[in-house]
């Protein structure tokens, strides 16, 4: 099919901010995450200044919120915390759901479950996503994206609407191996997520990291 100018392709460039590292040291420089914290800002400042350029250049993010939110980016990584803040609570850009811990999610009972995603959107502390941004959008971006189809039910309980998961050519992937082969369109759209063990189903939105670029 021949493109017209009417014809749009968005593209959702998505952020994941964890500065705890379990291959690389948890430092303030360059063997921890200095280079999360720069790497951060400089995001920031592309999206100010395409959108003063007139662009709508629009973020997508998403946390850990023990280690990022309440602890690493408050103390050492303020200024990019304070751009993103400005940027989401503006309405430029949007936050949606992580993981609280980095726990492992697929392996939680149900209970550890719900507390993990309660305290992601807010908790005592102030580390939730609520909390620190004051709105969220209801999607969830899992931990290395861990997920099984008992998790459907648990994430619609609590007002999450949508998952973005990895359907990657290449690591790391969550379902391209799980699913049946998907068209083109499928590939590049949001689809519905259903368990074969139940019927309840969720939005799912399909992810590509920058090797499926290359590929």
């Amino acid at each position: 099919m021949t493109a017209t100018k009417e014809q749009k392709i968005y593209l959702v460039c998505g952020f994941h901010v964890n500065c705890n590292h379990s291959w690389r040291g948890d430092r303030n420089d360059r063997t921890g995450f200095g280079p999360d914290l720069k790497t951060i800002t400089r995001i920031v400042e592309i999206l100010d200044a395409a959108n003063a350029q007139g662009l709508s250049a629009r973020g997508t993010w998403d946390f850990d919120n023990y280690w990022s939110l309440e602890h690493i980016l408050p103390r050492f990584g303020r200024q990019a915390l304070e751009g993103i803040v400005r940027r989401v609570r503006g309405g430029a850009d949007e936050a949606i759901l992580g993981c609280w811990n980095n726990g492992d999610v697929a392996a939680s009972s149900v209970r550890e479950f719900r507390e993990n995603l309660r305290r992601t959107i807010s908790n005592p502390q102030g580390s939730g996503v609520r909390d620190v941004f004051g709105t969220f959008t209801p999607v969830v971006r899992t931990q290395e994206t861990m997920f099984t189809q008992g998790s459907i039910e648990l994430y619609l309980e609590q007002g999450v609407e949508a998952i973005a998961l990895y359907y990657s050519a290449v690591p790391f992937d969550a379902i391209r191996n799980f699913v049946p082969r998907l068209t083109p369109n499928q590939m590049y759209n949001p689809l519905r997520l259903r368990s074969t063990e139940s019927d309840p189903r969720m939005l799912m939105i399909p992810m590509y990291n920058q090797g499926d670029v290359i590929d």
